[in-house]
This record gives C-alpha cells, sequence and structure tokens, in this order.
C-alpha cells in the first residue's frame, strides 16, 4: 500500500509545478510513512519498557518502571499507538481541551499502569514538563527544527535528572 502512495507521489510531483501542492504532496509522503512506521515503534516501544530505571535514593538503589513518550504530526499513527497499547497509555491530540491537558500529563506521570505517552506534535509540543519521563520517540519529524527543538524542551528542563533518549 505505501509502495503504491509513494509511486503515486512521484509521478504527480514529477508532472506539478505548483509549490503549495508539491508541499501538500510532501505532507502525504510524510503521513504515510509515519503510518508505515507504526509496527517497528511499537516493537521499540515494547523493548523499552522491559527494562527498568535504575536510581539512587538516599544512598539506595532504587528501581521503577520506565515511561516512553512518543510524538508524531498525524492522528493515524496516534490511533494505531493506542489500539495497540490500550490502557497502557494515554494520549493528548488536538481533541484534548487545553484546560484538561496537563491532567493527561498527570495521568501519564503518577499512574503505575499508565507506561506510554503519546503526543500529536502541535498540542502536546509546549508548555509541558515532561522531565519525569527519559524515553522519547519522534515518530515523524517535522518540516522545522524548531519543532523539533521544541518537542525535545519538554524533557530537557531543570529537574531532569536521567539522560534524555531521543529516538
Amino acid at each position: 500500500e505505501y509502495d503504491k502512495h509513494y509511486q503515486e507521489f512521484i509521478s504527480k510531483s514529477a508532472r506539478n509545478n505548483n509549490i503549495s501542492e508539491q508541499k501538500m504532496a510532501i505532507h502525504t509522503v510524510n503521513k504515510i510513512v509515519a503510518k508505515s512506521k507504526v509496527k517497528g515503534v511499537i516493537e521499540l516501544i515494547e523493548t523499552i519498557l522491559l527494562d527498568e530505571d535504575t536510581n539512587i535514593i538516599d544512598g539506595k538503589e532504587v528501581s521503577s518502571k520506565k515511561k516512553v513518550a512518543v510524538f508524531t504530526t498525524y492522528t493515524e499513527p496516534i490511533a494505531m499507538l493506542k489500539e495497540h497499547f490500550k490502557d497502557r497509555c494515554v494520549t493528548l491530540d488536538g481533541s484534548v481541551d487545553t484546560n484538561k491537558r496537563m491532567d493527561v500529563v498527570r495521568e501519564f506521570k503518577n499512574n503505575p499502569k499508565v507506561d506510554l505517552f503519546i503526543g500529536q506534535t502541535a498540542a502536546a509540543g509546549e508548555a509541558l514538563n515532561m522531565t519525569f519521563c527519559n524515553e522519547c520517540i519522534l515518530l515523524n519529524f517535522t518540516l522545522t527544527r524548531n519543532e523539533i527543538d521544541q518537542i525535545t524542551d519538554r524533557f530537557h528542563r531543570i529537574g531532569l535528572k536521567k539522560m534524555l533518549n531521543v529516538y
């Protein structure tokens, strides 16, 4: 299916001189690629969650369950991930009321049964403090470096006690 969409994109782009249509075509390919990566991202998440974090608290080694945050621009990969992880995840996309977004982050942070945060880049890329989580997956790259920095800045804040891994 993805090859078919890709070939259609290449054919249309070769014939098209309209910049706005070309940008839309790039967006379409980015979306197709994001959806095609979901299976591999699920495997990566499951592998990360097999490990535990080890911290030193009051001179004692304490293990805790890892938490993973995934960011994507598109709603389809969010739905695909949510379908797989079900109650083990929380999602934050444009449909979540701005007044309830911090509740989603608190649920992710405080509920031991929730080990995955799935965020839509536009909705979850700003004003969230995710320093308690040190595993971040960018399912698809946005079109600007500033948007990528905005996402990873959710983790790089005063209070980060662990090394951040960005995939």
